[in-house]
């Protein structure tokens, strides 16, 4: 690990320390308020980014492109099939009775779908069928028009910008292709079995620990597209690495073991980790392709990368737990330099932006660029829908710039056709989708999903059987009368 100094511990950095770990306990807070909180803070960011796609259909200054509307069509009859799967038997003919009561045949008027064309006669329907199936207007809105130029136009100007340009074939292909992937993955593994438990069961998934825990509040709560979560309380869904890239620039640093006193010089970098991911996009029971976002600590000493147990941190502050020769020890690390009045690095002071006083209120914060405006703070996941619109803006670069993911690059033998730009990371991405070894992205989706899928069921298994003797308890309580 390379040569290692001595330092003893002062008695006033542990005292330093204590103050500081006060106010981090005190954020938790009651947890499930916060959920609620949260989940109230999602209902109203969607409703914003529905009310805000109602508008733009209703000034009729957008056009589908082509094909798109035969898309929303489809996913409209989707989401009729995926509730009534819900009602059992019959469940598609009362659902259809609900959107065409004045038909012969309700169930046939869905093929009336596919040809309508105008956007605001597939509003309208979209307003039906949310009524007749109990969902909520908003998710089945946005969920119809998401990957449409209607939708395209909804985030670029929630994110303060212009339309961007026309969007060329082979984006819409690929992210067909990454949503075909997907659904061969939920098929196989029963991921649909999967979201039922994960909407169903309590519980709390930590990403770092890798273990689910008891909780108050359910392992998945919300759709995910244009959302994030905490890395604690982060949903049990598959993810794969796609690319990683630094979001700040390398700083050379003393990383110090707190209980040893023992140093070591470290370069540490702030990582952006792309992922495709399979989860509920905009309806908790419907997973889809994801694109998901982690920002990871990266520190590496003497000897190479040192491995962090939990390397989705607050920037504004200075510990991590790091594995020194097999064993795991919390150690200290400046982030600020060790001076925040000497930031030679570009430091920024910046308002806290949670709801939090005291010393964290203004901090000096690690200058990496966060996934705006969606990622609070740097150890908060981050998922956006997989579209042609979002596939060309995170792909439509060059392969050089990036670390591809540790899948397996190309097919061995001939390369097949490939059709995005030559030199992107698109193609990079198109290339190893054509991999089918276990080592390959397709292979390691399966494993991540199988692997995602045999830990839930492992804590319902568990569940169950603490409520089978905890009932079995209470019945004995009341006796037997026989």
């Amino acid at each position: 690990m390379g040569d290692i100094v001595q330092f003893p511990n002062r008695p006033e950095q542990q005292g330093a320390q204590v103050a500081e770990a006060a106010p981090r306990a005190a954020d938790k807070g009651d947890r499930k308020e916060k959920q609620e909180r949260r989940k109230e803070e999602q209902k109203r960011a969607r409703a914003a980014e529905a009310a805000l796609l109602r508008k733009i259909i209703a000034e009729g200054k957008v056009t589908f492109a082509s094909g798109e509307s035969e898309r929303v069509a489809a996913h409209l009859n989707d989401i009729i099939d995926r509730c009534a799967k819900e009602l059992g038997r019959g469940g598609v003919d009362v659902i259809c009775r609900r959107i065409w009561p004045n038909a012969d045949n309700p169930a046939r008027r869905r093929g009336d779908l596919k040809v309508i064309k105008a956007p605001k006669k597939l509003l309208e329907y979209a307003k039906k069928i949310a009524q007749a199936t109990g969902s909520s207007a908003d998710d089945v809105l946005l969920e119809a028009f998401r990957d449409t130029r209607f939708g395209h136009l909804v985030y670029a100007q929630l994110r303060g910008e212009a339309a961007g340009p026309e969007l060329e074939a082979f984006w819409v292909i690929l992210s067909d292709t990454l949503h075909a992937l997907a659904d061969a993955v939920v098929c196989a593994e029963g991921l649909e079995a999967h979201m039922e438990r994960l909407v169903a069961l309590h519980g709390r998934y930590d990403l770092a620990a890798d273990a689910i825990s008891p909780s108050s509040g359910r392992l998945l709560g919300q759709p995910l597209a244009n959302w994030n979560e905490h890395a604690d309380e982060f949903p049990p869904i598959p993810s794969v690495v796609l690319f990683t890239e630094p979001k700040s620039a390398t700083v050379e640093r003393n990383l110090t073991v707190r209980d040893t006193g023992e140093m070591m010089p470290v370069r540490m970098t702030v990582l952006r980790e792309a992922r495709l991911a399979i989860g509920p996009a905009d309806s908790l029971m419907a997973p889809v392709a994801l694109f998901e976002f982690r920002s990871v600590m990266q520190l590496v000493g003497p000897t190479g990368p040192l491995r962090i147990r939990r390397p989705w941190l607050y920037l504004d502050e200075s510990e991590v737990e790091v594995e020194l020769d097999g064993v795991w020890r919390i150690a200290d690390i400046p982030f600020d330099g060790g001076n925040p009045d000497d930031m030679p690095e570009g430091f920024l002071a910046e308002p806290h932006v949670a709801e939090v006083v005291g010393p964290r209120l203004a901090t000096w914060r690690f200058p990496a660029a966060l996934e705006a405006p969606l990622q609070f703070e740097h150890n908060y996941v981050v998922w956006r829908p997989v579209t042609a619109g979002t596939c060309r803006e995170l792909l439509l670069r060059p392969r050089w710039e990036v670390a591809l993911g540790p899948f397996a690059p190309e097919p061995p033998g001939e390369r097949p056709d490939i059709f995005c730009p030559p030199g992107t990371l698109a193609e990079a991405i198109e290339v190893a989708l054509h991999v089918d070894e276990s080592e390959g992205l397709k292979g390691q989706l399966h494993a991540a999903a199988n692997r995602m899928v045999t830990k839930v069921r492992a804590w319902q298994a568990e569940l169950a059987a603490t409520a089978e003797a905890a009932h079995r308890e209470l019945r004995a309580k009341w006796g037997d009368c026989s």
